[in-house]
């Protein structure tokens, strides 16, 4: 029998202690018969998020820049500790950010609101794509 996908999207606005007991509280839940991910949306980093992907998105700046800015806003991992470049880098390029999401390998288009446009995300991959191949033009 194949397994139901759920996915779960908890909004974040009562701070990290809430949000915790919340997905602790559904990892609790019986999952024989279902595949189930949790997505939580900080709805307090949003705006971080969005002059992220504002700020890459003229080309005139690098990831550390951007990576810095996170930290200064107190955008950090769950551990709280200071992002990564790379995980700058994995936040620039997560479709979730403008509506799908990738779950059990299949892309969906997500019920959530997104808090950049598509076409904000598509600028910021052509950043990418112009920054990782500029060296094998020459």
């Amino acid at each position: 029998m194949d397994k139901l996908k759920i996915a779960i999207v908890v909004l974040n606005y009562n701070g990290r202690k809430d949000t915790l007991e919340c997905v602790q509280s559904l990892a609790k839940v019986k999952k024989e018969n279902f595949l189930v991910e949790t997505i939580v949306v900080d709805k307090r980093i949003s705006p971080f998020i969005i002059k992220a992907f504002k700020m890459y998105s003229k080309g005139d700046i690098r990831l550390n820049k951007v990576t810095s800015f996170l930290a200064r806003n107190k955008i950090i991992t769950n551990k709280s500790k200071r992002l990564r470049t790379d995980r700058t880098n994995q936040i620039l390029k997560n479709t979730f950010y403008f509506g799908l999401f990738k779950y059990d390998g299949e892309v969906y288009e997500g019920r959530h609101d997104p808090i950049i446009s598509k076409q904000l995300f598509d600028e910021v991959q052509n950043v990418f794509k112009t920054r990782n191949h500029g060296w094998q033009k020459a």
